[in-house]
């Protein structure tokens, strides 16, 4: 191979080795591109948002959950209902079964406004029931002393033989519109008083460091 063949080989080979570092380079250099697929971004949820500010009238506030009843809702409506029958024996028997269960829940009730337009409230149950016996016509308040008193005054009898206090707190809690239960509600508020106001026990310690100090002659 003569000398300029060798020469124009080796030039060549300098020009591919240059071109191919070049576009090494290049592609190096070159950010990616990657084609992203277009998010469906759906603003609107499956179920429909209340607007701000309109809670659920079932609902209590956010931060108070209490214990709920919708059926004792409607035995306090069904009270009301015998009440305005005048039927005593039906009304004062479900507005006393409602006072005396275990256990309180609340319910919504419709109450007057002062400018005479009807709202609903949350209240207890057993407050309720008791707001409707204590508001009886004078009809539904003669059966409902006949109906409770003798129960109250059984439990008012006990309490003078025991002064056991929780017989007073059930009469008052049970039949306090019943003649039982209006000496029943003094009598407690007397013991609350009267322990409210009564001086504690001296402790032991008071006790140990009032004692006659050894005289002269015991030493």
């Amino acid at each position: 191979m003569s000398w300029s063949i060798r020469r124009a080989a080796l030039t060549l080979a300098v020009v591919a080795g240059l071109l191919s570092a070049a576009l090494l380079h290049t592609a190096h250099a070159q950010p990616v591109r990657r084609t992203v697929p277009p998010v469906n971004v759906n603003l609107q949820p499956d179920v429909p948002l209340p607007p701000m500010g309109i809670k659920n009238p079932d609902d209590f506030s956010d931060s108070l959950t209490l214990p709920k009843d919708k059926s004792l809702a409607d035995k306090l409506i069904a009270a009301g209902d015998y009440i305005k029958l005048d039927d005593w024996v039906e009304s004062v028997s479900l507005l006393q079964r409602l006072i005396e269960m275990d256990r309180d829940v609340f319910a919504q009730v419709k109450r007057k406004t002062p400018d005479g337009q009807e709202t609903t409230v949350w209240t207890s149950v057993k407050t309720e029931a008791a707001r409707l016996i204590k508001e009886l016509p004078a009809g539904g308040k003669d059966y409902y002393r006949t109906f409770c008193g003798p129960q109250a005054a059984a439990l008012l009898r006990q309490y003078k033989e025991s002064s056991d206090v929780a017989l007073l707190q059930q009469i008052y809690r049970r039949y306090l519109h019943t003649e039982a239960g209006a000496e029943a509600t003094d009598l407690l508020a007397t013991y609350i008083s009267t322990a409210a106001t009564s001086p504690a026990p001296p402790c032991a310690s008071s006790a140990s460091s009032t004692a006659t100090a050894p005289t002269s002659s015991n030493r």
